[in-house]
């Protein structure tokens, strides 16, 4: 990845890989693994996470596919290849068609396509273009763009010119500096600057929000679903009450009573939380075997926990307040 993703307003049409055009814009050449990557931009809606509309038209980026290939930048999470690469964006189509690649979750959710759909638009020419989605990417801070190579953006879109999309990255130590030096030598062109963790954490704020929200309404429908493990206890022992009198009749105490069903409705309990674990880890194996999976463990083995004390804590109630009543009478009656 890269430290930083700048967006201006003008085009910058400086080459920053060369000292000469850094010298130019007045960025400094001392730093330590400094380097940039341009990228022209054709501006249409934003299809990231935070635009909530189903969008038909994203912006596109004409990328210098060699760049990150070489670097092994980014990483893809689907392809119309195994084992992708970014020399994908240079393969040969039909007519008028373009490989591109995208985040797949704008794939999924922003556009609401798929791999191998594509996406219709216009060139300088006035003729029809589609831009075929071929690859996903995994989240990244392209979010809300589509991605085709250089040589094709310049083909359909020629009168754009100079880079309006820059990514740089510097060694760790230098990348404050870096920021300063950037709003600097940038101030003429309408810079936002934003760091990459930055700018991911702005697109995660959104999902996280939903997840929340489904996670927190979740636990307390699950929660409020317990209080029916208590009736269901009720029940049971009122409709076995001539056992439990057969039991006290014989001699067996109230609190050994009391235990046996606990354990039995605990079994119950316990198994029906391992099925549902078992099934829910096998419908999303596939999401979490992925190499940018990033499962809080921590957190669902604690929810797991507090929902089985939850539940033996109604069985203990239940039980308890249906075990004490003496049942002999029951047993007189029949």
């Amino acid at each position: 990845g890269y430290a930083y993703y700048v967006e201006t307003n003008l085009g910058v049409n400086t080459d920053l890989s060369t000292i000469e055009g850094r010298e130019q814009l007045g960025i400094d050449t001392e730093y330590e693994d400094l380097s940039f990557v341009q990228m022209l931009k054709y501006n249409a809606d934003d299809a990231s996470c935070l635009n909530l509309n189903r969008i038909i038209r994203p912006s596109i980026l004409g990328v210098n596919e060699e760049i990150f290939r070489e670097r092994n930048a980014f990483s893809f999470v689907g392809a119309s290849v195994k084992n992708p690469t970014w020399d994908i964006l240079k393969q040969t189509m039909g007519k008028n068609c373009i490989p591109a690649v995208a985040d797949q979750t704008v794939i999924t959710w922003g556009m609401g396509k798929s791999l191998g759909d594509s996406i219709l638009y216009l060139n300088e020419s006035g003729d029809s273009i589609y831009l075929v989605l071929v690859g996903g990417l995994g989240n990244s801070v392209f979010q809300g763009n589509v991605l085709i190579s250089k040589h094709n953006f310049e083909e359909n879109f020629p009168s754009i010119s100079g880079s309006r999309v820059i990514l740089a990255n510097v060694n760790d130590k230098q990348t404050e500096l870096l920021c300063q030096n950037l709003e600097g030598a940038l101030r003429n062109y309408g810079p936002n600057i934003q760091s990459a963790p930055q700018r991911l954490a702005m697109f995660n704020s959104v999902t996280n929000t939903y997840l929340d929200i489904f996670l927190a309404l979740g636990g307390i429908a699950l929660i409020i679903g317990t209080l029916g493990i208590s009736i269901i206890i009720f029940r049971s022992i009122q409709s076995r009450k001539s056992q439990y009198a057969m039991m006290q009749a014989i001699g067996i105490p109230q609190k050994y009573i009391h235990k046996i069903y606990t354990i039995e409705f605990a079994v119950i309990l316990f198994t029906g939380i391992g099925i549902g674990l078992v099934s829910s880890i096998l419908a999303s194996l596939q999401s979490w075997i992925t190499a940018n999976a990033d499962v809080p463990y921590l957190l669902l083995l604690t929810l797991i926990i507090l929902f089985f004390i939850n539940g033996l804590a109604w069985i203990l109630i239940g039980s308890r307040m249906s075990v004490k009543s003496n049942f002999l009478s029951e047993l007189r009656n029949e």
